[in-house]
C-alpha cells in the first residue's frame, strides 16, 4: 500500500476552507447535547497509572487527551491542523498542545 500524494486532512482543508472549524464545532455540539465524547478517554485512563505522561498523536480538538489531562495526566497532543490546535488550547489549558505533521 502506498501512501497518499497529499495528506488527507490537508487536501479535504484545502478543498473546504472551512472543514477544521466544523469539525471543531461537531465536538463541541455533540458535548453540549450531552452526547458521551470520551468514551476513548476512560478506556486510555483505566489502562495507565495517575499522573502517566502521554503523547496524543492527532489529537484533534483534544478531547481524548483533555479530558485525560483534566484526570491528572501529563499531556502532549499534537495535530498538523492549527485551527483545532487552537481549539485544544482554548478548552483544555492543563495540556501543552503543538501543532506538527507527525
Amino acid at each position: 500500500m502506498t501512501a497518499p500524494e497529499e495528506n488527507l486532512w490537508l487536501a479535504t482543508v484545502r478543498k473546504n476552507p472551512d472543514h477544521s472549524q466544523n469539525f471543531a464545532q461537531r465536538w463541541r455540539t455533540l458535548a453540549a447535547e450531552g452526547q458521551d465524547i470520551f468514551g476513548e478517554a476512560r478506556t486510555v485512563d483505566a489502562m495507565v497509572a495517575r499522573g502517566s505522561r502521554i503523547l496524543d498523536a492527532g489529537c484533534g480538538t483534544g478531547r481524548i487527551g483533555g479530558w485525560l489531562s483534566e484526570q491528572g495526566h501529563h499531556v502532549v497532543g499534537v495535530d498538523l491542523d492549527p485551527h483545532l490546535i487552537d481549539v485544544a488550547r482554548v478548552d483544555y489549558p492543563k495540556a501543552q498542545w503543538e501543532v506538527g505533521n507527525l
